[in-house]
Parts: C-alpha cells; structure tokens; sequence
C-alpha cells in the first residue's frame, strides 16, 4: 500500500496518499494515490488524479493525468486535455499548441515528440 510522504517543495493542494521525492515541486493539485518522483515538477496549471507514477525530472506543465505512467524526463504540456490510461515513455515531449479538451488515451515510447 502507498503511504503518503511529502519530501519536498509543495505549494499547490495534496489529497490523500501521494509520494512526493526530494527535489519534486507541486504546484497544482495532486489527488493520491500518487507517486511525484525525483525533481518532477507538477505546475500550476496541472492536475495529477488518482493511481498516477510520474518518475524522475519529468513535467507535467498543463493538463490533467488519471491511472497512468509517466517515465523518466518527459514534459506534458496539454492545457485542458486529460490523459487517461496512458503510458509515457522516458524522454518524451508531449504539447498541444491550442485548447483540447476531453480525454486521450496514450502509449508512447521513449525518445517520442507529439504536437497536437
């Protein structure tokens, strides 16, 4: 079972069990159970929902992530879009460069780019 623990920076909101490992910064809202690994950055604009694994250096600029994976150094900037279900592959780039929203489901590998 997760247990909560909060090892570093948050200035956004947390609810309920969510990890989060020193150097990891919130600044928007995380709903656990959550896992915000190593100097992972969840913005102001970003919202982290339930059964979600964000490893290391990674950034969750915008949008919104449920029941998903994030590896290690990838960036998700997707304004109102919500990802579901997804896994995101290490050293990904994931934008949208207007409004979305909705839902997506993605699986991506690793070293990818997507611009919507």
């Amino acid at each position: 079972m997760l247990m909560g623990r909060i090892e570093d920076d948050v200035r956004g909101e947390i609810v309920g069990r969510v990890v989060v490992e020193k150097g990891g910064v919130v600044e928007g809202k995380v709903y656990g159970s959550a896992y915000i690994g190593r100097d992972s950055i969840i913005g102001r604009n970003a919202v982290v929902e339930h059964h979600v694994f964000i490893e290391q250096s990674s950034h969750i600029i915008s949008g919104s992530l449920s029941r998903s994976l994030v590896l290690d150094n990838t960036i998700i900037d997707v304004n109102g879009l919500r990802i579901i279900d997804s896994i995101m592959g290490s050293h990904t780039v994931i934008k949208s460069s207007r409004e979305l929203r909705g839902d997506a489901k993605l699986i991506v590998s690793d070293h990818s780019q997507i611009y919507l």
